[in-house]
C-alpha cells in the first residue's frame, strides 16, 4: 500500500522476502543456534523455508502466500527501476539480477532503499530518532541507496547473479511504451514486457491491439517510477 502507514525495516525486508523467493512467507529470526562451553548444540533454529535450486524439499516448507507468476512480474517491475528508474545508481553495481525501489516521505523526513537478489535481501533506512526533516536535497537515492549499494556489493561479492526462476504460465511481448497496447516489431518507442499468460495480448497482435489493463499499469509505473 502507498500511503502514511509506518513500518520497521524489518518488516520491510519480511515483505519483500516473499518477491524475492518466489511467493513464500518468511519469517525473521536472530539466532540461528546456541551451543554450551563444550559446543554441544542447547538450541538450533528451524525456520520454514522456501524452495531453492539447492533445496527444492525444504524440511520445513514455507506457506506459499502469493502466486509465484505475480512475484515475477514484480520483480522484473523492480529490476526496471534499477536499469532505468530511480535507483539506476545501483546499475554501477554491474548485477542483473538487482531489483529495488527508493522511498522519502514527506519533507523528507525518512529515506528508504530496499532491493534484492534470489539469494539477500536488505533494507536501508535514514532519518532521525525524533522525526524531523533530513534536508530539502534528500531524497532515498542520495542517502539510502549509496549505503544499499556498499552493503550488498560486499554481501554479493563472488556470487553468480540469480533471480527467482521463470514460473510456468509467463510469456514476453513487445508493448508500446506510450500506452502499454501491443506493438508490432517495426513500431518505435517499444519494450519487450513480461505478462501472466492470462492477459497477454495474442501472439503477432499489431499495433494498437490491447492488453487488459495494460494502459492503466503504463501510467501507474510512470507515477511510482
Amino acid at each position: 500500500a502507498l500511503g502514511t502507514a509506518s513500518v520497521t525495516p524489518m518488516e520491510v525486508v519480511a515483505g519483500w522476502s516473499t518477491f524475492a523467493n518466489g511467493g513464500y512467507k518468511i519469517s525473521p529470526y536472530f539466532i540461528e543456534r546456541i551451543e554450551d562451553r563444550q559446543g554441544a548444540i542447547l538450541f538450533q533454529a528451524r525456520p520454514p523455508a522456501a524452495p531453492t535450486p539447492q533445496q527444492p524439499a525444504p524440511e520445513i516448507p514455507a506457506e506459499q502466500i502469493v502466486d509465484s507468476r505475480t512475484t515475477y512480474l514484480l520483480t522484473s517491475l523492480l529490476q526496471g527501476v534499477v536499469q532505468r528508474g530511480t535507483g539506476r545508481a545501483a546499475a554501477a553495481m554491474h548485477r542483473p539480477d538487482i531489483g529495488g525501489k527508493t522511498g522519502t516521505t514527506n519533507e523528507a523526513k525518512d529515506s528508504w532503499f530496499t532491493g534484492y537478489n534470489g539469494h539477500n535481501v536488505t533494507s536501508v533506512w535514514a532519518g532521525f530518532d525524533q522525526p524531523q526533516s533530513l534536508g530539502r536535497r534528500e531524497w532515498g537515492v542520495t542517502i539510502a541507496l549509496p549505503i544499499w549499494m556498499e552493503f550488498m556489493t560486499a554481501a554479493l561479492e563472488g556470487t553468480a547473479p540469480y533471480s527467482q526462476a521463470e514460473p510456468a504460465g509467463i510469456v514476453t511481448r513487445r508493448i508500446n511504451l506510450e500506452d502499454g497496447t501491443a506493438a508490432s516489431a517495426d513500431s518505435s518507442r517499444t519494450a519487450m514486457e513480461v505478462f501472466r499468460s492470462d492477459n497477454a495480448p495474442p501472439v503477432g497482435a499489431g499495433e494498437g491491439a490491447s492488453v487488459d489493463g495494460a494502459a492503466d499499469m503504463q501510467r501507474t509505473l510512470q507515477e511510482l517510477f
